[in-house]
Order: structure tokens, then C-alpha cells, then sequence
């Protein structure tokens, strides 16, 4: 069944009142009280989530009404990049826990290996991971090394994987030698299951798995065996708690390399700029109809913008980054934001710079169909979307707030990028309303 909001939100907005829109909400809330994160279920969070918006504000938001954040005759000098990045990215925490980890990983007994490396092309039925999904399956099996008691190392067997290499992207934030090497590092046993369990205490317990565990990713579904464990985690801690924990091995873990940072670097500079920052905006595509949330029509992003932008007066910048892989949705956005917002995107932006940082005449912009898959482009194309993609969500990290749907991969990396501020009103999602962990 294709589960699509459009529908959704013409029925609101025909009901033009505050009573009509009430009655809706309050009929899919007495007849679907789930608060599953996936499939139909997540449909219906999603739609009492949206219809919860309307109720506050049923009326038409006009752009002409808000007030944007003045930049011009700025007296205060702007800050670095460096020392944004080092206090959004590589504050006393993050260096805390990379300082932690490299004084036990030498003494750790037991280890978790992650071997992300592409599928076999005889394996019709092996699953094909994104990016965003990949990435968060390494963080979230990180986050159960390191909470687990005792303590285990954690390896990323990056060779091989659909976009390269992970060190291609990422530095390894340990020393490359044995036993802390992070990245890349071979795994200590043959492929094995984890069998893993969270106490009443909400410790980690990996007592009944192998010393050494070695998962492949794309190979098979091993990661079922640890989302019981991500949820109770997540449900013995809560959201926030995890959020931050994880944030600081993330950012530990995803630095970028230094082409990608001077990549990020020119192009946030330009963005600050343009209105002295921007907001960033994700427009997810290509969801597995019932394991994910369904497609969002364009119209409710840029509801939500103006909203976010009403809600701010004077604090909205006119500068609006958007995510997305959709070409036809960008399309669509530009045309209704254009009125009151520069809109800009990735590919805009690199156009703009040196061929030495960023060499856009050589790389034809890689937008996926809805129905197509990145693992069947060449290797040059897909090393060149996934640094595009690292970039955006670094970028989108930095932006003044960012509006997306929490149902995706890409938005909740997002939140992590960004720590405890995700947690402060400086991310808008769509649809569920709170992130968490998968």
C-alpha cells in the first residue's frame, strides 16, 4: 500500500477550521495510538504529528510577514570556520571520549567488527544500504561496544564498500597500529552472529556472543539481532541521553578528511555571506514504502519554514540550503520558496569554487531516481556523492536550524552532527516528532 501525505494535507487544509482540523486529529488519535517508528505505524505518528501543527497554526502563513535577520552593517566581526567547527565539532567531550577510548582500547579483551564492504553481485538477495544507513548502523554498533561491560574495542572493516574506502572520507581518530586501529583494521574471527541484551540497569550485555565478533553488513540482516538491543538501549536511557552519547562517538568517528573539510569550509563560507547564515533543508526520497515514513508533499517543508520563521522574528536568515536527491522536489521548492528565500543547494554552491577544491565540470551531478540505487553508478560517481553528501550534512550541522523528517537516516545524522542543540528547537522535524536512535 503507498502511504502518501498528500492526501493528508488537502483534507486539512479543506477543513479550513480550527474545529474540522481538531476533529481530524483527534479521530486519528483514538484510532491509531501506536508509537512504532516504522512501517503503517510510523504513517500514523507521522500524521498526528502534522495534524498536531495544524491545530496551532490553521491559518495561512504569509511569507510577507516575517521578519528576517538583518546582515548588513554587522559591527562584530564574523567568526572563523575553525573555530565554529572546533566548538560545534571537536568540543572537551568529543576530545574526552576519543582521549578514553585510545587509554582502554589496549587493554579491552574483546572486540565487534563491522565489515561494510559492497555486496557480492551474485547475491540478487543481499541488502543494498545507503549511506545515512550504513553510517548509522556503524555509530549505533559502536555506541553498544562502548556502553557493553566490560567495554569492547570496535573495528570498521572499510575496504571494499560501495563508495570506495572508508578512510577515503573519514580519518581514524586512534592510532592505526593493532589493537586500537579503528578503521579498517581486520577482523579477529570469521563471520559470526552477536548475540547481545541490554540489563535491568541498562548496561550492555554481549556475555553470550563471541569474544570476537565480526558482522557483514551486506551480506545478511545481522543487525536484527541487535535492534531489540538499540530500543531497549534507547527506552532504559532515553532519546536525549543516547543522543548525546552517541553524538560524541559519532563525531569522533566521522571526521572528515581534509579534502572534504576544505570542501565544507569554502562553501559554508560562502553560505554566511549571502545573509550572515542559512537554514538548511532535507526533502527526503525513495523510501521503502512501509518500512519508512512515505513521501512528504514539498508544500509541508515550506510550511514549515515559514513557521520556524515566524516563530523567530528577526532571527531568520533569507539563505536557505536544500538537501536532497530529488531533482523534481528541488525543483519544486525553488519555485514556492523564491518569493522571500535564496534558495541554493550543493551543486550550486561547488560551481562557485576553485577546480582544485571542488572540479564541478569534470562530474555530472548525480541525482538518483526514485526507484534507482547509487551501487549501480561507476566508482567515480560514487565517490563523488558520497563527498557531496558528507559535505551537505556537515554543512546542514551548521546551519542557524535545519527542517527535516526524523524517519530519515540522513536527518537523524544530522542531529547527531549537531549534539545537544538538536535537542533545543534547532531542528524542525516533519514527522516524528523526537529523534531516536534507528
Amino acid at each position: 500500500m503507498l502511504l502518501n501525505y498528500a492526501g493528508l494535507y488537502r483534507c486539512l487544509k479543506k477543513s479550513r477550521t480550527f474545529a474540522g482540523t481538531l476533529f481530524l486529529t483527534g479521530l486519528l488519535g483514538l484510532i491509531f495510538s501506536y508509537d512504532s517508528f516504522s512501517g503503517y505505524h510510523g504513517f500514523i505518528l507521522t500524521a498526528r504529528h502534522i495534524s498536531s501543527d495544524f491545530i496551532r497554526w490553521p491559518h495561512v502563513l504569509a511569507c510577507s510577514a516575517i521578519n528576517f535577520r538583518q546582515s548588513s552593517g554587522q559591527s562584530t566581526k564574523r567568526e572563523s570556520f575553525d573555530t565554529v567547527w572546533d566548538s560545534r565539532f571537536n568540543y572537551t567531550e568529543v576530545q574526552t571520549f576519543i582521549s578514553g577510548y585510545q587509554h582502554s582500547c589496549t587493554t579491552d579483551e574483546a572486540s565487534v567488527a563491522i565489515d561494510i564492504k559492497e555486496r557480492p553481485s551474485d547475491c540478487s538477495q543481499c541488502p543494498s544500504r545507503g549511506m545515512a544507513s550504513t553510517i548509522n548502523a556503524v555509530t549505533n554498533t559502536f555506541l553498544l561496544c562502548r556502553e557493553s561491560q566490560p567495554p569492547r574495542r570496535f573495528r570498521v572493516v572499510g575496504d571494499g564498500w560501495s563508495y570506495g574506502d572508508w578512510h577515503d572520507y573519514f580519518r581514524n581518530f586512534t592510532d592505526t597500529a593493532p589493537p586500537c586501529a579503528v578503521v579498517d583494521a581486520e577482523p579477529q574471527a570469521a563471520p559470526n552472529v552477536a548475540v547481545v541484551s541490554v540489563t535491568a540497569n541498562g548496561s550492555v550485555d554481549f556475555s553470550r556472543s563471541p569474544k570476537h565478533i565480526n558482522m557483514l553488513l551486506n551480506l545478511d540482516r545481522p543487525l536484527f539481532n541487535l535492534y531489540p538491543a538499540f530500543a531497549a538501549y534507547e527506552k532504559a536511557h532515553g532519546p536525549d541521553v543516547v543522543l548525546r552519547k552517541k553524538s560524541r562517538l559519532s563525531l569522533a568517528l566521522l571526521t572528515p578528511q581534509p579534502d572534504i573539510l576544505q570542501l565544507i569550509e569554502a562553501i559554508w563560507t560562502n553560505l554566511q555571506a549571502t545573509s550572515g547564515g542559512f537554514i538548511a533543508i532535507h526533502i527526503r526520497r525513495g523510501d521503502k514504502v512501509l518500512y519508512e515514513a512515505a513521501t512528504f508533499p514539498v508544500v509541508l517543508y515550506h510550511r514549515a519554514l515559514k513557521r520556524h520563521c515566524l516563530e523567530r522574528p528577526g532571527q531568520c536568515p533569507k539563505t536557505v540550503f536544500l538537501l536532497s536527491d530529488d531533482a523534481d522536489a528541488m525543483a519544486e521548492f525553488r519555485r514556492a520558496a523564491r518569493a522571500c528565500f535564496h534558495v541554493t543547494d550543493f551543486p550550486t554552491e561547488a560551481r562557485k569554487l576553485p577546480a582544485a577544491i571542488w572540479n564541478a565540470t569534470a562530474v555530472r551531478s548525480l541525482r538518483r531516481a526514485r526507484d534507482g540505487r547509487v551501487d549501480l553508478a561507476d566508482q567515480v560517481q560514487r565517490a563523488m556523492h558520497a563527498k557531496e553528501m558528507i559535505a551537505s550534512m556537515y554543512l546542514a550541522a551548521l546551519a542557524d536550524s535545519v527542517i527535516c523528517t526524523y524517519s530519515s537516516n540522513v536527518c537523524r545524522l544530522v542531529a547527531l552532527l549537531r549534539g545537544s542543540g538538536s535537542l533545543h528547537g534547532e531542528v524542525v522535524s516533519l514527522d516524528w516528532p523526537s529523534w531516536t536512535t534507528f
